[in-house]
């Protein structure tokens, strides 16, 4: 389980990279710092699966990257494909404009659930 009763910020630090991970009215929210990469996003990719499986909504707020790698890339991919599979929300909140233009590169920007 995420979450005890007081509903605590659950969280992960390592020397270029946090997750935060919350729950805000009826969704769990991502907060990612710092460099997504091959070493962080099964990290990462564990945490969003495991809040699609609560059965509420994911938020994954972008706005603290500094790097994302094609395997940070990978890993929204899959929470996405798995929240239209199960019908579940998912929404990305937009990284800085350098972390952007990684996935507007990569043709992922129509293809994933962003918001401004």
């Amino acid at each position: 389980m995420l979450f005890q009763e007081s509903m605590q910020v659950v969280g992960v630090e390592r020397e270029d990279f946090v997750l935060r991970v919350s729950l805000d009215a009826d969704s769990y929210v991502l907060e990612v710092y710092g460099d997504l990469d091959m070493r962080t996003a099964d990290l990462m990719s564990s945490k969003i699966q495991e809040c699609q499986n609560g059965g509420d909504g994911v938020v994954v707020d972008l706005s603290g990257l500094d790097l994302i790698t094609s395997a940070g890339m990978d890993a929204l991919v899959v929470a996405d494909a798995r929240a239209e599979r199960d019908d579940a929300p998912l929404v990305l909140l937009r990284g800085p404009d350098h972390v952007h233009r990684t996935f507007a590169r990569a043709g992922l920007v129509g293809r994933l659930p962003f918001d401004d």
